[in-house]
């Protein structure tokens, strides 16, 4: 007899939900034919820009860990005769975990993770702070130009987002439209 469900009502196998994607059978599927939106060519350029910059913006921080590692290190091993060595190696150690954030930041940021993005631009906000206090002018330069930096990689960020872009595709990548082949 024909096939039963559990509450008695007779089903068929084309009525399944699984059928057509087992039915080796089937009408090939229709070919799409690639037409670029107008907006892919922006949005490619919009992701080649903000790929670039992030990478230099990780980079910049990647350098200024490394930096200020050294830094660390070299005060508390070249140094450490000449001053009081528990203060020196308590502000080396302080010196050297911020270098090692900074540089966790900038690689983060490379890998394109945006929270790497906001938390090294606070941390760069409160280091034009301390330069102000110093009034060291080369310094709040660059981390001006990082500020805004940090900036333009965050809006980015959100365009690529809101057209549902992924922040880690390739400009290749891009969604492109489609629309089947009319065959007729």
């Amino acid at each position: 007899g024909p096939p039963h469900c559990a509450d008695g009502k007779v089903t068929s196998l084309m009525s399944q939900p699984n059928f057509d994607q087992n039915n080796p059978y089937q009408a090939p599927a229709p070919v799409p034919v690639v037409t670029p939106s107008p907006q892919t060519g922006a949005f490619a350029k919009l992701l080649k820009d903000f790929q670039s910059q992030i990478v230099a913006l990780g980079a910049f921080w990647i350098i200024i860990g490394g930096v200020t590692v050294a830094i660390g290190l070299f005060a508390t091993s070249m140094l450490a005769g000449e001053l009081d060595q528990q203060a020196l190696r308590i502000v080396g150690v302080i010196v050297c975990a911020m270098g090692a954030v900074w540089m966790a930041l900038g690689v983060f940021s490379c890998l394109k993770h945006m929270w790497a993005v906001y938390v090294g631009l606070g941390l760069s906000y409160l280091s034009v702070i301390s330069n102000l206090f110093n009034f060291n002018l080369c310094g709040m330069i660059i981390l001006v130009i990082v500020i805004i930096q940090a900036h333009r990689v965050i809006s980015w960020a959100g365009q690529l987002k809101r057209a549902g872009i992924p922040l880690t595709a390739r400009p290749g990548q891009l969604a492109i439209q489609s629309r089947p082949l009319d065959l007729s």
